[in-house]
């Protein structure tokens, strides 16, 4: 049996991680049998962040990379996975051949253990998996109907600023402008997404760490759902953490996928340190943000609770059957 027999077998349906020499096999049927289900991510930890996107929206993820990727993925493991309890697999390649591939290989599985991700963690070597049957399956809805659906959605309106808001005017401002009742609002972690939660309007993700993958997030999110608007809340710190991730956005350009950037030009959380100016990759829509305001309620919602309550929300949105299955470049 291949990995792509096995993995399809039990349930997953959405892909993304770095390539690997040990897959090649696994990636080029991916390529070939379900170009809608994969995409190729550029950091290891965006490919998580896309993970957790796809699973809000009713999807069972599946993570590949190398073992040397895994250190680029401990803290979207330690503070996504594990606090929000959101079962994204992983399925690492173990390298061991070369010299400067032994450390890692020698640490990769005590690392996995010490992070409590074993269970959920594959491992292979030349498009072979290794003994998995300790590992516990996806934990996947069944549903008649599971293509990505094509469904006309109005475009986003773009947001008029003649001079800088404050931020919760910002954050304001966009829920205002965008809540539907079909839109999901991924904030990013510190005031960002304490000051939408403490807005309490729409259907939100408030992230409370893994800095940077907010963008990867609602990714993930409009790329498994393309009958869901997500509008991506980030500050221009977390933007300016992954720039690789708006360049994956830019490639696929989903209609349903808008990611602001509120710039007030430093770290306001942790003490106002100034960051380098943001540049602009992809369709990106940057406010002006007034620096200064006041200090956000942390949020009041336990983590698993804003996880496991947005994906039920949206999995009883989902419409069935599918007017029409998605069709378009991936």
């Amino acid at each position: 049996m291949t990995l792509y027999d096995f993995f399809k077998g039990e349930g997953f349906d959405f892909y993304t991680g770095v390539p690997c020499s040990e897959i090649k096999g696994f990636l080029r049927d991916l390529d070939e049998k379900s170009p809608g289900q994969h995409v190729v991510a550029v950091r290891e930890d965006d490919a998580i962040g896309a993970a957790v996107g796809a699973w809000l929206g009713g999807r069972c993820p599946l993570v590949y990379m190398q073992n040397s990727g895994l250190g680029n993925s401990v803290n979207a493991i330690n503070s996504l996975l594990l606090p929000y309890q959101i079962p994204v697999h992983l399925l690492v390649t173990m390298h061991q051949g070369a010299e400067h591939q032994a450390f890692t290989y020698a640490t990769t599985k005590p690392l996995i253990d010490l992070l409590g991700y074993r269970e959920r963690t594959y491992f292979a070597q030349k498009d072979t998996l290794e003994d998995s049957a300790m590992i516990k399956g996806p934990e996947c809805e069944e549903r008649s109907v599971r293509e990505r659906m094509q469904v006309q959605l109005p475009p986003f309106p773009r947001l008029s600023q003649e001079m800088p808001w404050t931020r919760k005017e910002s954050i304001t401002r966009i829920l205002e402008s965008y809540d539907d009742g079909n839109t999901v609002f991924v904030s990013t972690n510190g005031y960002i997404s304490r000051e939408h939660c403490a807005l309490g309007r729409g259907l939100g993700f408030y992230m409370a760490g893994s800095m940077g993958l907010a963008p990867a997030i609602g990714f993930g999110l409009a790329f498994a759902r393309l009958d869901v608007r997500v509008v991506v809340i980030n500050g221009d710190g977390g933007y300016l953490m992954n720039l690789g991730m708006n360049a994956t956005i830019a490639e696929h350009r989903l209609p349903n996928l808008k990611h602001f950037v509120l710039k007030n030009g430093l770290h306001e959380t942790t003490g106002g340190q100034p960051l380098v100016d943001v540049p602009v990759v992809g369709e990106v829509e940057i406010l002006e943000v007034r620096q200064g305001g006041d200090v956000p309620p942390r949020i009041s919602i336990p983590l698993q609770d804003v996880a496991h309550n947005l994906r039920r929300a949206l999995w009883k949105a989902m419409p069935s059957p599918a007017p029409k299955p998605f069709s378009g470049s991936t």
